[in-house]
């Protein structure tokens, strides 16, 4: 298993988005305007001015990080991401992620793509940190006028973590998941595809500069839309915690 989770390409496997500190060329402590996708995927993440993370040469077990402050920093995945949620059957994201501070926004999101109406709606988000507490979970909705739906809370972000979230909207469920361990899900009012619009805005590290902003740290993160099938997301688990040395099942 070392060497099939070793050498994987999340982008090949079927990931728009691709992000991982490992590959990042840069200083440690300097500020991160861009962050580059890995080979094979399509979009990357843009940050200017105060909005900028921090790169950490060193942070998670020794493998580098993006740190995000809590107060203003904000990234921005690239516009074609926004297509991503448009009509989708599903979608997932796995991340290494740790909270610094669970005490700062209530509610720390760690990727956010809003619906198609408003960029402080939610389609699709997974969370470092919920109810000022060092927990993850997952929410969404299917339509955009829809109400949100959240799993219940994961402990567990307070140290560097897997986070898995992933929303099945034809197959009606919502799981949310730390370290491939137990799920926590719940369920749409009706399954189908989502809303056939693109979202307003797609985020990393926060909802935006000024709310459900992440207090913490993001070793690498993977998107895909459609959801990728069980085989695939624990490959990608599995070569995320080969690299930042955390065990997961």
């Amino acid at each position: 298993m070392r060497a099939r989770v070793r050498h994987v390409s999340p982008g090949a496997m079927g990931c728009q988005i691709a992000l991982d500190a490992r590959h990042i060329v840069a200083s440690d402590n300097d500020v991160l305007a861009t962050w580059s996708p890995r080979r094979q995927a399509s979009y990357g993440a843009t940050a200017a001015g105060t909005a900028q993370p921090t790169y950490k040469a060193s942070s998670i077990n020794g493998r580098p990080s993006v740190q995000f402050d809590g107060t203003s920093d904000c990234m921005d995945f690239d516009s074609g991401a926004l297509a991503m949620p448009n009509n989708a059957t599903g979608m997932v994201a796995i991340g290494v992620v740790v909270c610094d501070n669970a005490a700062a926004d209530a509610t720390q999101n760690a990727v956010f793509f809003s619906n198609g109406l408003l960029n402080s709606s939610t389609r699709f988000a997974m969370r470092g940190a919920n109810s000022s507490a060092a927990s993850m979970n997952g929410a969404a909705r299917r339509l955009d006028a829809d109400s949100i739906i959240a799993t219940g809370n994961v402990s567990g972000t307070g140290s560097p973590a897997i986070l898995q979230v992933y929303t099945d909207w034809a197959n009606n469920l919502l799981s949310a998941a730390i370290n491939g361990g137990t799920a926590s899900t719940n369920t749409f009012t009706l399954a189908g595809n989502c809303s056939a619009t693109n979202s307003v805005v797609a985020k990393l590290g926060g909802q935006a500069t000024s709310s459900a902003r992440l207090s913490g740290r993001v070793g690498a993160i993977a998107i895909a839309t459609p959801l990728l099938g069980l085989p695939l997301r624990k490959r990608i688990r599995m070569h995320f915690g080969f690299s930042f040395r955390i065990a997961t099942a």
